[in-house]
């Protein structure tokens, strides 16, 4: 899927991940991370349903997350550890913008 470089990026920066369950990326798992020394991160992903988009800027405590998804494809948001919202929010498919607090 990624190459092991790039993979970092899209798995861990971006969190784009595959579900098993719904291969293909029709349902994709978003598992960002917002570590402390960076400001900002945005990858994409062209899926066989379109382009996935995980972008992020922080702004001292707070995270403004925007998403992609592409037509006929959903989403989960799994907030990180260290993001006071800790509910999952699922995502239908067009853009998407989050407002996250920092712990």
């Amino acid at each position: 899927m990624f190459g092991e470089i790039g993979g970092w990026f899209f798995k861990s920066i971006g969190g784009i991940l595959p579900d098993a369950d719904q291969p293909g990326f029709k349902h994709i798992l978003l598992k960002p991370s917002f570590p402390s020394t960076l400001d900002q991160s945005e990858v994409t992903h062209k899926s066989p349903y379109g382009s996935i988009t995980s972008k992020w800027t922080k702004n001292k405590r707070t995270i403004n997350y925007e998403v992609a998804v592409p037509p006929n494809s959903t989403a989960t948001f799994y907030p990180p550890a260290n993001i006071k919202e800790q509910t999952n929010i699922q995502l239908s498919a067009g853009k998407h913008k989050l407002v996250l607090t920092l712990l």
